[in-house]
């Protein structure tokens, strides 16, 4: 029960897209879907009857043994009561008052039964939920099955539907028309296959396309200059893959070209047990890398595998900085709209109504009260679309934060340790060097954009405090709405996955504690 409390958004979600259809192909469904759809149908008809076997089942566990006892005569005639524990009852339990006997016997038989009964029903209820889930997944994938299968079929029918002359083609597959409905077809299976996988990502950028909620109303001036300076912020921020890509590779391929250059190599010994000391990264490889083309091959190797891994973490901060982003943006315009509340209140109520310059007192108007309940719902339902935003942000976030800073932690420390090693390795120091900086940085912007969503939040929940609501305590639907209107106090927007939380608080903590972690390596190490 818990569990499905918890999880009630997700349950709304599979029942949403459920309910939508999954996916229309705008085609006429064949024998095939038809005879597959009555067969789950079916299926579901005879199992809507589990729950009440399931109660009846319960109900008899708990009372057909006492009664079957008591008509073969194995009772408790001697011992009815042991310490108020009554064992005639089906559940041999205590009570504060005496049930061996009259009618609290009976109430309390009955009471018995009907847990157990409704036990079973909640128990029924829950497996029916699951199955029919699980049924409606089993009959798309077999719609997106069959339709695959028949993807020329249809691209076919395509044809035929769009162009009068399709029986004069006789080669279909260097047909530029022809490549259009089956590049169609193969879209739609495309589409099919995303709604029944549908993940978090999927959501996030859904929500993102379809621009949040749409106010109708002309933008000011300071959205604009919000929404300009956020763009900005992407296009510089878009090259933070190709930063760490580049930031990568140097720090495997500058260290030893600096240590070449300053002579501090390993002439004398090349080699230890296979292991290339003159690789960027000292690496058993199960051939000769000394010299020759192989040496070179096993440099640029290295190279790129480190900036590969460099474009993944890159890629991931700015995936992750840019659904930041878009939620600052929302929350900013948020807050900027209902810091104009009576404004726009105001505005729409001169669109509506000709003569709004002679109202004196718009607080005692009812017009104005209507004007004024709708620009509110609409930051109502701005602040709904966004809490759903936030959901599924941290949904897909689970446990990554912790891992990142534990990272960015060690990283820290063993960079600074080897930094503080008096070495003539000019190029392992500079190593050293840009990854603390990098680390910090990165740390850093995670941190930064976390703070500013928290930021965003608070400054919410205030603006909502010193909104003149209260004028319009005589509208009846504002009443309604101020119970709504809660939720945007009841909780602060925290960037966080189970462990971790992304804010200034946090960096502060991994700065601490890779000093502590250094000090502790530093310390090993002299005695």
């Amino acid at each position: 029960m818990i569990l499905t409390f918890t999880k009630r958004n997700k349950f709304y979600r599979i029942y949403e897209i459920i309910n939508s259809g999954f996916y229309n192909y705008n085609e006429p469904l064949d024998e095939y879907i038809l005879k597959t759809k009555s067969g789950i149908e079916k299926e579901k008809y005879y199992l809507g009857f589990l729950p009440l076997y399931i109660v009846v089942l319960s109900a008899a566990v708990v009372s057909i043994g006492p009664i079957i006892d008591r008509f073969t005569g194995n009772t408790y005639e001697d011992i009815k009561s042991i310490k108020s524990i009554n064992l005639e009852l089906p559940v041999k339990a205590w009570y504060p008052y005496d049930t061996s006997e009259g009618i609290l016997y009976y109430v309390s038989l009955i009471g018995q039964v009907s847990v157990s009964g409704l036990v079973g029903g909640i128990i029924g209820s829950m497996d029916l939920v699951f199955i029919n889930c699980i049924q409606e997944l089993i009959l798309q994938l077999l719609i997106l099955n069959h339709s695959i299968k028949n993807l020329e079929k249809r691209a076919r029918n395509k044809f035929k539907q769009i162009y009068s002359k399709a029986d004069d083609i006789k080669d279909y597959y260097h047909d530029e028309r022809y490549q259009r409905c089956y590049f169609y077809c193969l879209k739609q299976n495309i589409i099919h296959h995303q709604i029944i996988k549908k993940n978090q990502f999927y959501r996030l950028y859904e929500i993102i396309n379809s621009g949040f909620y749409n106010y109708n109303e002309p933008l000011d001036e300071y959205i604009l200059k919000t929404k300009s300076g956020i763009e900005k912020e992407k296009y510089y921020l878009g090259f933070l893959p190709l930063y760490i890509v580049i930031l990568s590779a140097a720090v495997v391929s500058i260290g030893p070209i600096i240590d070449k250059i300053t002579g501090n190599t390993y002439e004398d010994i090349k080699s230890i047990k296979s292991v290339n000391l003159e690789l960027p990264v000292k690496s058993w490889a199960p051939y000769d890398t000394s010299e020759g083309i192989i040496y070179y091959l096993s440099v640029v190797g290295q190279v790129s595998v480190s900036g590969l891994v460099g474009g993944i973490i890159g890629s991931s901060d700015l995936m992750y900085i840019n659904c930041i982003q878009e939620l600052i943006l929302q929350l900013l315009i948020l807050n900027h709209s209902i810091k104009n509340l009576e404004k726009r209140a105001r505005n729409r109520f001169k669109q509506i109504y000709s003569k709004a310059d002679d109202i004196k007192d718009y607080y005692h108007d009812e017009r104005y009260q209507r004007c004024y309940f709708y620009c509110l719902k609409q930051n109502i339902i701005h602040h709904q679309i966004i809490k759903k935003y936030y959901d599924e942000f941290q949904s897909y976030l689970s446990m990554i934060m912790f891992p990142v800073f534990s990272t960015a932690t060690i990283v820290i420390a063993l960079s600074m340790h080897e930094m503080a090693q008096e070495s003539k390795n000019i190029g392992s120091g500079l190593v050293s060097t840009m990854l603390v900086l990098a680390e910090i940085l990165n740390t850093l912007l995670l941190c930064m954009y976390g703070e500013k969503v928290n930021t965003l939040s608070h400054d919410l929940r205030d603006t909502i405090y010193n909104t003149k609501w209260y004028n319009s305590m005589r509208n009846p639907y504002i009443k309604n709405l101020l119970p709504i209107m809660q939720e945007f106090t009841k909780k602060t927007l925290i960037i966080s996955d189970r462990f971790a939380k992304a804010n200034l608080e946090t960096f502060s903590t991994v700065m601490n504690s890779a000093y502590s972690y250094f000090n502790l390596l530093s310390a090993s190490k002299s005695t």
